[in-house]
């Protein structure tokens, strides 16, 4: 069975009775007590997978919620910086993204220069998934002369396939990151997809507007892609090796080919304490080392936290902790 490392966002807080806030304590200056709830359908499950702070400090998040004796729907929240709803954001401050016979799963958002904001969904079929980017204006309402309706979609031809990342380059190309897979096999493989600034796949990309890697042995995710200033692209997340889950990282070049300069094949491991390990988050440093976080199973196969550090070229940083 694949395991899934999904990120689900859990606000909570803790009632203070001191006077003053101090470091750490909620804030009172959000929603009047550092938290905000948001209800949906009555009987159904909600999960929110990404948070964004827009250039006003608005907050976007992402994520899906379940719909009763219906398929589950995409849904995209707006709060003013105070933590109240923004109801000028499609009315109430909230966002349902549908598509036909399917279940609409968001998994994150992000905010162009121009405040559009572009939200990757997974649409999860019966016996197939596919890929959409769905774009809005900056008041919520769908943006139409996105790929000409506000849904741009990219089937890759497998059973699943799983999203878990969005960058936007500066030229305004948009960037997706994930897994694929199919029902009879027992192995998933990287996969990066390219679509132009109007929804288009970008045929500039590996001739088809995607690429399809296999990393390791067995199972695969993409957790994170990052774009560094020379147009290459990272893809970060995990794959098994030797029968061992490792945080990995692989490099694209901007054509998406993969980078032979890094780590020699363009693909780098970590194996930590011969435990299972998955990177689910990782950024770019300004020297161009990756650092990535994670989990990994150490002890009576109980999870910590763990970072690693990667340097520009691919190989471990042991400057990082010493190892």
């Amino acid at each position: 069975m694949k395991k899934f490392y999904l990120p689900i966002l859990c606000l909570s807080m803790l009632t203070s009775i001191v006077a003053f806030s101090q470091a750490g304590s909620p804030d009172p200056t959000f929603n009047g007590n550092g938290l905000v709830s948001t209800f949906f359908f009555p009987e159904a499950h909600t999960n929110a997978f990404g948070v964004m702070v827009q250039n006003d400090n608005a907050i976007v998040v992402t994520g899906f919620s379940g719909v009763p004796n219906s398929k589950s729907i995409g849904i995209l929240l707006r709060y003013l910086e105070d933590g109240s709803p923004d109801q000028s954001f499609n009315g109430s401050g909230k966002v349902y993204i549908a598509y036909p016979d399917v279940h609409c799963l968001g998994s994150g958002s992000l905010q162009q220069p121009d405040g559009k904001i572009v939200t990757l969904v997974r649409l999860s079929g019966l016996t197939k998934d596919s890929i959409a980017l769905f774009r809005f204006n900056p008041d919520g309402t769908s943006d139409f002369t996105f790929d000409e309706d506000g849904i741009a979609t990219l089937d890759m031809g497998k059973n699943y396939q799983g999203p878990g990342s969005l960058a936007i380059q500066s030229d305004g190309k948009l960037v997706v990151g994930g897994y694929v897979g199919n029902a009879n096999e027992s192995f998933d493989q990287f996969f990066i997809a390219r679509f132009l600034p109007n929804g288009a796949h970008d045929t500039g990309f590996d001739g088809d507007g995607f690429v399809i890697t296999t990393v390791g042995e067995t199972y695969t995710n993409v957790a994170s892609v990052l774009i560094q200033p020379d147009g290459k692209i990272i893809a970060a997340g995990y794959a098994t090796f030797d029968s061992l889950e490792s945080i990995t990282v692989v490099r694209y070049l901007p054509n998406g080919a993969l980078d032979h300069t890094f780590h020699q094949d363009g693909i780098s491991h970590i194996t930590i304490a011969g435990a299972n390990a998955a990177g689910t988050g990782a950024i770019l440093q300004p020297d161009g080392k990756i650092v990535v976080g994670g989990n990994v199973n150490v002890i009576n196969s109980k999870s910590d936290f763990v970072a690693v550090r990667f340097k520009s070229d691919g190989y471990p940083d042991n400057s990082f902790d010493g190892d």
